[in-house]
């Protein structure tokens, strides 16, 4: 279960010869893609032609699956159409290309300049895009280390001199060679629509239900749900226990498991009636880490590395659909301790600040993909700065899941699954961004929804620690959270008295 360029595609001038892959023509250009990538054609309601890559998941309740949906609409509507789209997914017509909400199936592209393969050339592939003309390694910045700093290398550069990366504020057009890059205020239009607390969660609780009842009815693999001790996964749960639908839970297993992803888990299937899985380990294999690398020219170092090279992904079986409960951070103030809370003007302030709070001089003092690529994304950031949006968080958005996350999804291809957030739409995005809710940054909003859809799994602490005093203080912490405190109260009681017997 790894394979080198699994799930890719390639959009150029030509077809792009690899073996076992597929070719097809859009109208000026030639989508090259590997056979396990979902792959479907519509054309509109003005006959216009459409292509779309990967999984896209209707959240809009009532609303046709998203190929469906498109063959109602005329050409000019698809584009507000996507803002309900959740999963990973790349969207072509003869005109645009167009990514998911947070760019999780990620774009790279390169122009050439003369040759049989002249032309502005496209993929989710950094490796295969490096590849068309052999770039020298010399070019390549030095390797990140993971967990140090900014572990990913910022959009929108990469890894490599003269292959750039799309933010997921921007989108291609194909039919403009000369200045293809296209800026998209998707997320300023998403987040215009404000409502009351309670019509907020009733907005997102319904957006999550529709993506799951949608995937289940369309669904290639059996579902697993990646449990840990945190909030985001919980919330993932209670959404599926919520639409009904049959899955199985997993976590994966590490040296460095903390203690609430080992206890917790296995706690929260229990009570919900569903299998929980540890993913089993085996011996390391140095060369599937090194096929890792190579499928992602070194962009991604997180854990799913080892996951793969010790063979854990098997433990799900051929072809499973993974959900995650990625995305969610985005309305939690991620970076606001972080980053500086400023009014930034210039693009030498945010490049100092950025470079000062990742240690650039101490860890990738030598790495020009960092420097040059947070200095273009901070002229970027200065010339479509969204309005009402702490400019932490529009980071977090454009770099902490345009960056970091892309990367390690498209790292996960390699393990030949299909790994899918439900909470990665323009719509359920643009509401994270502006919940009104106090206790925003602790997850009061996500709380609340757990306690809308499953609300026996408040009754486990999240992300308890090691150690009698570090247990107290979540279980403290917890209780404060809970909305219902005699019901935490006798979950408590519960679960020690199965510890006793």
């Amino acid at each position: 279960m790894a394979r080198l360029h699994a799930r890719q595609f390639v959009v150029g001038p030509r077809p792009l010869e690899v073996p076992t892959w597929l070719a097809l023509p859009l109208e000026g250009v030639w989508v090259s893609f590997a056979p396990d990538l979902s792959v479907g054609e519509t054309v509109d309601a003005e006959d216009n032609r459409w292509m779309l890559l990967g999984v896209a998941l209707q959240t809009r309740p009532g609303e046709k699956a998203p190929l469906e949906q498109i063959g109602a609409l005329k050409t000019g509507a698809v584009r507000q159409a996507t803002a309900s789209w959740a999963g990973r997914w790349i969207l072509l017509s003869r005109e645009r290309l167009q990514m998911d909400a947070a760019g999780l199936l990620g774009c790279f592209y390169r122009s050439i300049d003369r040759g049989d393969l002249a032309g502005l050339w496209i993929s989710s592939s950094p490796s295969l895009l490096a590849d068309l003309n052999g770039l020298a390694l010399k070019e390549f910045s030095p390797p990140l280390t993971r967990g140090k700093g900014m572990d990913w290398y910022p959009p929108p550069a990469s890894r490599t001199k003269g292959i750039r990366r799309l933010l997921p504020t921007e989108a291609i057009a194909l039919n403009q060679l000369e200045s293809p890059l296209v800026h998209d205020s998707r997320l300023a239009l998403a987040t215009s629509r404000q409502h009351s607390y309670v019509e907020t969660l009733d907005f997102l609780e319904g957006r999550l239900l529709s993506a799951l009842r949608d995937l289940s009815e369309r669904l290639g693999g059996e579902l697993w749900v990646a449990l840990t001790g945190g909030m985001d996964s919980r919330v993932v749960l209670a959404a599926a226990l919520r639409a009904d639908i049959p899955f199985k839970t997993f976590t994966l297993t590490f040296s460095s498991t903390s203690t609430g992803d080992k206890v917790i888990p296995p706690l929260l299937a229990d009570a919900s009636g569903v299998e929980h899985h540890f993913t089993a380990r085996h011996t390391f294999s140095p060369e599937r880490a090194d096929l890792y690398d190579r499928h992602c020219a070194g962009h991604s170092v997180s854990l799913d590395r080892d996951a793969l090279a010790e063979g854990q992904w098997e433990t799900l079986g051929a072809n499973p659909v993974v959900l995650g409960g990625g995305v969610f951070e985005v309305g939690r103030n991620y970076y606001h301790r972080k980053l500086p809370k400023l009014e930034p003007d210039s693009q030498e302030e945010l490049v100092r600040v950025v470079a000062q709070a990742f240690e650039f001089e101490r860890l990738y003092m030598g790495s020009e993909a960092h420097w040059q690529g947070v200095r273009d994304w901070a002229h970027s950031f200065l010339e479509h700065r969204w309005r009402d949006v702490d400019w932490r968080d529009q980071f977090y958005y454009e770099q902490r899941l345009g960056g970091w996350m892309t990367s390690l999804e498209q790292g996960l291809d390699a393990a030949e699954l299909t790994s899918l957030h439900i909470a990665n739409s323009e719509d359920v995005i643009g509401t994270l961004l502006h919940v009104r809710a106090e206790g925003r940054a602790r997850g009061r909003h996500q709380i609340d929804l757990i306690d809308r859809m499953a609300p026996r799994l408040l009754d486990y602490p999240f992300n308890p620690r090691a150690g009698l005093r570090g247990r107290a203080r979540a279980e403290l912490r917890a209780l404060r959270s809970h909305p219902r405190k005699l019901g935490y109260v006798m979950g408590f009681g519960r679960r020690v008295g199965a510890k006793v017997r």
